[in-house]
């Protein structure tokens, strides 16, 4: 079976897309999915990545937003209050509860 690597510039993106949504999650809608040392890994994740390939982040969806983003920065002044943002996250707490309540409570 063939597993597929995102390149650089899709992982920033994956990585700025859901630290956006669980950001939503926590700061909107007070309804965490993530734990602390998980949005913390991510984080550390994009910042390196940002630093390591600058090209491709600038050109990224959300580059603008996540230009001064580093390990130490929180999602609170991310904009999480976007339609799509918000409708990915409820999606995301209805998705997560369903699996919850199925007797499944990996994380998501």
């Amino acid at each position: 079976m063939t597993k597929y690597k995102l390149t650089p510039l899709e992982r920033i993106e994956a990585l700025r897309r859901n630290i956006l949504i669980h950001s939503c999650l926590y700061y909107v809608l007070d309804s965490p999915i993530w734990d602390d040392a998980t949005y913390d890994a991510k984080a550390r994740e994009l910042a390196e990545l940002q630093r390591k390939y600058p090209e491709e982040a600038k050109r990224g969806v959300y580059a603008e937003e996540f230009a001064d983003f580093s390990e130490s920065v929180t999602g609170f002044n991310l904009p999480i209050r976007g339609e799509w943002v918000v409708n990915k996250a409820l999606y995301l707490r209805r998705l997560h509860d369903e699996k919850i309540k199925g007797g499944r409570a990996d994380e998501t």
